[in-house]
């Protein structure tokens, strides 16, 4: 199958890339990082030459970032800092403007780049709006957390777990991409569906009792979609007008979804309430442990650690007794900003 996870689905070039696609909303990790890192040396007489590019190092990586905009990044459970060192910084003056255009306060903009670096939280009631209705659409409380902010609807939700009821992160990753087709279908006038190469009749046949109409062709064509907003990274706007968490942490919230539905938020188990109920492991011990998150009270970018340590497992106990991973496969997958 081509949507097994994150790992075969950016294991191969993509084909879609050179496609129209629809205009995204302006990205903030992006524009933070042009403002923060000056593309040439400042001129003598720039007034802002001095707060151009507050951090020589910038590029080196988001989890930069998120040590400033959280208030304890080496949990998964950090909360948010309420205002970053820099908040009152010309450049992100400049900066919050440009992601937030006519928006008197700085809240929003700032909103946005804490969505798009997975520094947010997935709690019903506060992060996300989980109504009786989604409960039992989603089967359970925490599951419909995750996936409304995985912003993956209940139907296709349930045909892809039907589909891969052993490989959550398979499932999860299919879910994913068949969504994104519907979004863009939605989001989309239909005279242009063509020209865009926009095909909304992938998700009837996927949704279809008869799975024989969901062909191989369909199954690449949504593939190619999914493996694009992985690496592109760019964050998107769902038919209600939302902005939406990246792709990569998307799957990674369905994943989590499927696993809180399956009883790894239980008494006694990960979860008091929305709270974690186990002290959370250390930093250096995190990457070699397959432990289950609290995942409503974990960042997308905890949430997104866990999928992929999720997503090694299951490709193991998938595997003949005796063989390995290829390295491709053994490779961390990391594509987001």
């Amino acid at each position: 199958m081509l949507l097994q996870s994150l790992f075969t689905l950016l294991s191969t070039s993509s084909t879609l890339t050179g496609q129209p696609m629809v205009t995204p909303p302006e990205d903030a990790y992006r524009a933070m990082a042009e403002a923060r890192v000056p593309t040439s040396p400042p001129s003598p007489d720039d007034e802002d030459a001095n707060d151009s590019s507050p951090y020589d190092d910038f590029l080196a990586g988001s989890k930069q970032v998120l040590g400033e905009l959280l208030a304890q990044p080496g949990s998964p459970y950090s909360p948010l800092l309420a205002s970053p060192a820099w908040s009152r910084e010309a450049w992100w003056q400049r900066t919050a403007e440009r992601i937030a255009p006519g928006e008197s306060s700085l809240a929003k903009p700032l909103a946005a780049l804490q969505h798009q670096v997975g520094a947010t939280k997935a709690r019903p009631g506060h992060d996300v709006a989980v109504t009786p209705e989604s409960q039992r659409r989603y089967k359970g409380r925490q599951a419909a957390a995750n996936a409304i902010k995985a912003g993956v609807d209940a139907d296709i939700f349930e045909r892809a777990l039907r589909r891969h009821p052993r490989r959550l992160t398979e499932a999860a990753a299919e879910a994913v991409a068949i969504q994104i087709v519907r979004d863009r279908a939605a989001t989309t006038a239909v005279a242009h569906h063509a020209a865009m190469n926009i095909r909304a009749d992938v998700v009837d046949h996927y949704l279809d009792r008869n799975t024989s109409r969901f062909s191989l062709e369909d199954e690449r064509y949504a593939g190619e979609l999914l493996r694009h907003a992985v690496l592109t990274g760019r964050p998107t706007f769902n038919e209600r007008g939302e902005r939406q968490i990246p792709a990569a942490f998307r799957v990674a919230r369905v994943a989590a979804a499927y696993a809180d539905r399956r009883g790894y938020a239980k008494p006694g188990g990960y979860c008091h309430g929305d709270a974690p109920a186990w002290k959370p492991l250390s930093a250096s011990a995190r990457p070699l442990t397959y432990r289950p998150l609290c995942f409503v009270a974990a960042t997308d970018r905890a949430v997104y650690e866990w999928y992929l340590q999720k997503a090694r497992f299951e490709a193991v106990e998938a595997l003949p007794d005796g063989n390995v991973l290829p390295e491709h496969r053994r490779n961390e997958v990391r594509r987001t900003p």
